[in-house]
């Protein structure tokens, strides 16, 4: 029975009004297999893609680069196209099939082939009249990758076109404002005598500032940090490469359970009204370099120590190929943002919409040994809970994460002795001082650097 079967962005799929339409993957009139990706699809939170529901040809409705209105129809997918002889070779169609913009390229020259252009190096493909099956079998092809075949005896113009290749690329993926070409001068505006160039925000922030403005005009924002000591993770690193992976596993799986107890730090309030969620999912903030996304650990209460490492690679490895899906940053009850490994000491983490807490972790301070330490900090909604009970939650992880350090130092015991302060100047370990009624302090040396000096030799003994 032949039908026509629109294809849409279902709004219960994101949390945008719009999305741009990234990348077609197949031509207005192509036949297409049930399950064959169709499009790339941009939503502020990560990159989709989607599938035709139906064998059948497809008629475009929306042109690529363009937004989108959510529930908008983006393609046609018409069955009764389709004659008994061409249906019944429809599943033998790749449904991987890549077709990349072949904007002035005889698009016959792309079909049946799995490599595929982008845009830039189609552009640059036409510009020096190549062809594209000279690229036939080598996946995606970039615009470094056509400077490459051209200027392959030197290799320091080729750095610079991918360098300049991967800048540009960050700049689309994410609308980032960046300094326009010199040459482009006579686009830039004036204000008071001084040029600048405008763009919009990206749409990743833009839902970004819808959702953390929220806090800031609906909620009652107040926040409490404690000090979680250490021996110094940098030691323990040496002996555990993944002990930072280790330890924010270990946070994730500790706040999890405590919001159990702590039913007001995973809830929201809107207006007047509080609602408490029934299940527990921490969104984990991930910003490397791809823009800053909120991936999600469902049912993270649940979950084992291991299960949450899994879960949480996974995210990241989706977050770095730019793969993640509705799912998988949608939903979160509660945040953690770790900025740990940002040399960061202390921030202010902002709540998200529909949220009522974050927690922030802050990087680690102090010499090897003494007043080590690195900051918890939780932003909360004093609507639904106050100071006291922020300082007994955080205090609680507190307990757990040193408890943590405790058991890994015990089954590293050869650790021990590294990790106890020494003089700097004799060695002597602070066990071994404080035998001989003496203690280590510290010290200023020439280079301005803290060193810890017993009092033995402070007295020139």
């Amino acid at each position: 029975m032949s039908e026509t079967i629109p294809v849409r962005i279902l709004q219960e799929t994101v949390n945008d009004n719009e999305v741009l339409i990234q990348q077609w993957r197949v031509r207005d009139g192509e036949i297409v297999a049930a399950g064959q990706i169709l499009a790339e699809v941009e939503t502020s939170k990560s990159v989709i893609e989607i599938t035709s529901p139906a064998a059948g040809t497809v008629e475009l409705k929306v042109q690529q680069g363009r937004e989108a209105a959510v529930g908008e129809i983006l393609c046609l997918i018409r069955t009764e196209s389709l004659g008994p002889a061409i249906a019944s070779s429809v599943d033998k169609l790749p449904h991987h099939y890549d077709c990349g913009t072949t904007s002035g390229i005889d698009s016959a020259a792309l079909s049946g082939q799995s490599t595929r252009f982008s845009h830039r190096a189609l552009t640059r493909l036409k510009e020096l009249g190549k062809s594209p099956t000279d690229f036939e079998g080598r996946g995606l092809i970039r615009l470094r990758d056509i400077e490459s075949s051209v200027h392959g005896d030197n290799p320091e113009q080729v750095r610079s076109v991918a360098a300049d290749s991967i800048s540009v690329c960050r700049n689309e993926r994410t609308h980032s404002t960046s300094i326009p070409d010199l040459a482009a001068a006579a686009n830039w505006k004036s204000v008071n005598g001084v040029e600048f160039d405008a763009s919009q925000l990206s749409r990743s922030k833009r839902l970004e500032t819808r959702l953390l403005s929220w806090s800031t005009h609906q909620a009652i924002r107040s926040s409490v940090s404690v000090i979680v000591p250490t021996h110094g993770q940098n030691i323990l690193r040496a002996v555990i490469p993944d002990i930072s992976q280790i330890v924010s596993a270990q946070i994730i799986s500790v706040t999890a359970r405590l919001l159990r107890e702590f039913p007001a730090f995973n809830a929201c309030c809107l207006n007047d009204e509080v609602r408490h969620y029934r299940d527990i999912h921490i969104g984990f903030a991930v910003d490397a370099g791809h823009g800053l996304r909120v991936t999600v650990i469902r049912s993270a209460d649940k979950l084992s120590l291991e299960q949450i490492r899994e879960a949480r690679d996974e995210l990241i490895a989706a977050y770095l190929n730019n793969r993640l899906q509705p799912e998988q940053t949608n939903g979160a009850t509660f945040t953690i943002s770790d900025l740990s490994n940002g040399g960061v000491s202390t921030f202010d983490p902002l709540i998200s919409e529909g949220q009522s807490a974050i927690l922030g972790i802050g990087s680690e301070s102090g010499e090897t040994g003494v007043r080590n330490g690195y900051p918890l900090i939780l932003s909360f909604d004093h609507r639904l809970a106050e100071g006291r009970a922020a300082a007994m939650f955080l205090n609680r992880i507190r307990e757990q994460m040193v408890s943590l350090e405790r058991e890994i130092l015990q089954q590293c015991s050869s650790l021990s002795a590294r990790l106890e302060p020494k003089c700097s100047r004799c060695g002597m370990t602070s066990s071994t001082a404080a035998q001989r009624q003496h203690f280590l302090t510290e010290t200023l040396a020439a280079d301005w650097s803290k060193r810890l000096v017993c009092t033995i030799c402070l007295q020139g003994r």
